[in-house]
């Protein structure tokens, strides 16, 4: 599963359901992963950048990596528009979560 159908999974639910909101558990389960998780998790980048050392990940996003983030970030801008900060979800920070 990608990305895009975690956010419509997402947009979908209502914080009334009985488990969590799926993007935010899918962000939440990135702390245990390596830096840049969801771009190797996508694998829609180019690993290697020409005059990179080997192995050295891209530090820009290209154009889809991007969108992508662009998508991901609206979407969490609307949960998070969902929940009074009394009301948030103990173990989750989203905006944390997605930085990381």
């Amino acid at each position: 599963r990608g990305i895009k159908h975690i956010i419509i999974q997402s947009r979908g639910w209502s914080k009334y359901e009985p488990h969590p909101n799926p993007l935010l558990v899918h962000l939440r389960d990135g702390r245990s992963k390596p830096k840049a998780w969801l771009r190797i998790y996508e694998g829609e980048y180019n690993k290697y950048e020409k005059g990179t050392k080997k192995g050295e990940m891209k530090s820009h996003l290209n154009e889809l990596e991007n969108n992508k983030l662009v998508r991901i970030k609206s979407e969490l801008e609307r949960i998070i528009l969902l929940f009074d900060l009394e009301q948030w979800p103990e173990g989750f920070t989203p905006h944390a979560d997605l930085a990381y």
